[in-house]
């Protein structure tokens, strides 16, 4: 037999924690009436019986003002490989009127290639000067040529990079550029210093870059087996130019460099003096790019970036290595990202609170 039904009195604590908690009739009033961290306390103290069910809210004016308001939605990440044109620094120096699609090389405009990075080597006074470029992959890792890191890789702090600066000659621009000590130096485990094989490194440090300025970004990272054919791709840096070879340039500036077939890329190397003429072969951790006369990569180009235009953004493609002229219309020599994007993908998965962003 069944016991007698005995309800809890109206003062017993059960009781008007049941009056005080009654699901709701479905109510007209927007949902942001009801807080959202008030939905999940109810929910949470008293779930749903059945899945998927309607959760639960509290009948209680009182209850509902002794919440603050719910936390905000996290903001959408920034994307990457995203060319600017807007951000306007010393505007003396440039020409705000050239467009983007317009210029073959030259100047860049402040923030216009905020993945464009350079590191800086600790020389004997203790300071530091300028020694590659590279380009931001993560909020807290930066890649580049394996060449400009490996002779002092046991010596991370022996390196540091700065992101978001254009004018290398001046501290104070519009929007400030970022140091960031380097902690850790992977280089690819087969890098060959005597032919540049695998001639990839990634600089890791600990305090991650603020992104959220304008003139610090991400560039995308391809996919296995991207093609960038038929793309438009440019290299951006300090680099020293065809104009003045021997000098690295105090402003970033860029130069537009079409992709190379690896076979033509093979045959134009061979034909200059300063390899081993038909015995040279391409490797397939190279990539080729230029071989327009007067616009090439040059000294202390080495690190800095070639991306590709695909859907939009900019993608990485390749790492600028070695060379043999500067300007004289010869191929330059890269590190091919694509070929290596699955070792970087291993490296990055490693490191922790950090974005990455493959297209």
């Amino acid at each position: 037999m069944l016991p007698p039904f005995n309800p809890h009195p109206a003062n017993h604590l059960a009781y008007q924690l049941h009056a005080h908690f009654q699901p709701q009739e479905p109510q007209t009033t927007p949902i942001r009436a009801v807080p959202r961290s008030l939905i999940w306390l109810c929910s949470q103290k008293y779930p749903p019986c059945f899945k998927n069910s309607t959760p639960m809210t509290c009948n209680s004016s009182r209850m509902q003002n002794s919440f603050s308001t719910p936390r905000p939605v996290a903001p959408k990440p920034k994307k990457c490989g995203q060319r600017r044109a807007a951000i306007a620094s010393r505007v003396h120096f440039i020409d705000e009127d050239e467009g983007i699609e317009q210029r073959l090389d030259g100047m860049a405009n402040f923030g216009e290639f905020p993945w464009t990075v350079y590191v800086q080597e600790r020389v004997a006074n203790g300071s530091f000067a300028y020694k590659c470029g590279g380009a931001l992959i993560t909020s807290g890792a930066v890649i580049t040529a394996g060449h400009c890191v490996a002779n002092a890789r046991s010596n991370p702090a022996s390196f540091q990079i700065i992101a978001g600066d254009w004018d290398r000659r001046h501290t104070r621009e519009r929007l400030p550029s970022q140091i960031r000590q380097i902690d850790r130096i992977v280089l690819h485990p087969n890098y060959y210093s005597g032919s540049l094989y695998n001639d990839v490194a990634i600089l890791i440090f600990n305090h991650l870059l603020n992104e959220s300025t304008a003139n610090v970004a991400n560039i995308c990272l391809p996919s296995i087996g991207e093609n960038f054919h038929g793309s438009n791709c440019l290299l951006s840096g300090w680099g020293a130019t065809p104009r003045t070879p021997a000098q690295e340039e105090p402003i970033q500036r860029f130069v537009t460099m079409p992709l190379v077939d690896p076979r033509s890329c093979e045959v134009q190397l061979q034909q200059t003096n300063s390899l081993r003429g038909k015995r040279f072969r391409m490797h397939d951790s190279f990539e080729c790019a230029g071989g327009v006369k007067g616009r090439d990569s040059c000294k202390g180009s080495g690190g800095s970036p070639l991306v590709c235009e695909k859907g939009g953004a900019y993608v990485l493609a390749g790492i600028m290595s070695w060379g043999v002229s500067c300007g004289e219309g010869v191929p330059a020599v890269f590190a091919n990202v694509v070929y290596q994007a699955g070792w970087i993908r291993g490296v990055i998965d490693e490191l922790e609170d950090n974005v990455v962003y493959f297209v």
